[in-house]
């Protein structure tokens, strides 16, 4: 994923260079900001979905159902504001938002579970928790980005048409 990422760091390094490059691919230079920061956001993701992933061993099968739970919402969460971002979908992307704060009030209580148990694998399982909630954010970042660049595509468009 950090290739992917600096790939495409480096194509937009290239648009802002070349204004006709934007324009052919139908965006402005205020928008490649936004779509940097899609970019980043993915990336990070990734980053936090590595760590769980190396730390599964450790867990293996004794994983908390609660804990599990809340990784699917997580996953629902991501690939939601993934289709709204490639899909420039403003609903989905303001659905995502709505989610937040049902889904912060989850976490804590599940990290309060954690926190609370006598759990040999209490540090894997509060890392992994953690991982997942960065992960919510970010998808929450990836959404607000959609809304960002579907407001300036619009506001680019109504300028035009006037």
């Amino acid at each position: 994923m950090d290739r992917f990422y600096f790939y495409v760091a480096r194509q937009l390094t290239l648009s802002i260079t070349s204004f006709e490059i934007l324009e052919e691919e139908g965006y402005n230079a205020t928008q490649i900001v936004d779509i940097y920061s899609a970019i980043k956001s993915i990336e990070r993701i990734a980053d936090h979905a590595s760590r769980i992933s190396s730390l599964i061993p450790e867990v293996g099968q004794q994983a908390p159902n609660s804990v599990i739970d809340f990784g699917d919402k997580v996953l629902e969460v991501y690939r939601e504001s993934a289709r709204a971002f490639l899909n420039g979908k403003r609903e989905i992307a303001n659905k995502i938002i709505d989610q937040d704060y049902e889904l912060a009030a989850l976490h804590k209580k599940v990290m309060e579970s954690i926190i609370t148990s006598r759990d040999i694998m209490k540090p894997s399982l509060l890392l992994i928790m953690d991982s997942f909630r960065r992960i919510s954010r970010y998808s929450l970042d990836l959404a607000e980005t959609t809304i960002n660049i579907l407001a300036k595509t619009k506001n680019e468009t109504t300028v035009k048409s006037d």
